[in-house]
């Protein structure tokens, strides 16, 4: 009977990833590599979920920006998980997973008005083994908004 090998996922940036509040939304990694030895048995993977493992705060959000029809994914806000499925080549789910971007709508990303970093990581899954994880930090940086003076009374002539 053959063995089964996991997936194998490597080349994600050794460098943390500079999200600065307000950016758009940035690919978290733009070199990860998707590989298994398996296909000739079976030649599609079948699901992966890139997840904020720590750190995560309220607005973050990880979302795939592809086009492969093949690749569905849908976001949990509350545990930080990006689930992506589809039975697609190594190669498709390579380029899936180069399309995941981090994002946060919040306002106070960090909430301490200081950087702080979020650990995201990335495990693929060929249907009966799952790649070793592996992680690049997205280290945010909040910005400092001028307080907003708002419903002030417009002049108005004062009659004696």
């Amino acid at each position: 009977m053959p063995v089964n090998d996991a997936p194998v996922l490597s080349g994600v940036e050794p460098g943390a990833l500079l999200y600065t509040e307000n950016d758009a939304a940035t690919v978290v990694s733009a070199t990860i590599t998707v590989s298994d030895v398996d296909t000739t048995t079976d030649a599609n993977l079948n699901s992966a979920t890139v997840t904020i493992g720590s750190g995560l705060m309220s607005g973050d959000v990880l979302a795939y920006s592809g086009s492969d029809a093949g690749v569905v994914s849908a976001y949990a806000a509350s545990t930080g998980v990006l689930s992506l499925s589809g039975s697609v080549t190594a190669a498709a789910w390579q380029t899936a997973l180069r399309a995941v971007t981090y994002s946060s709508t919040s306002e106070d990303p960090t909430g301490t008005q200081s950087a702080a970093d979020r650990v995201v990581s990335f495990v693929i899954s060929d249907g009966d083994a799952s790649s070793a994880a592996v992680t690049r930090t997205v280290s945010v940086a909040p910005v400092n908004d001028a307080a907003v003076l708002a419903n002030v009374e417009a002049d108005t002539p004062v009659s004696y």
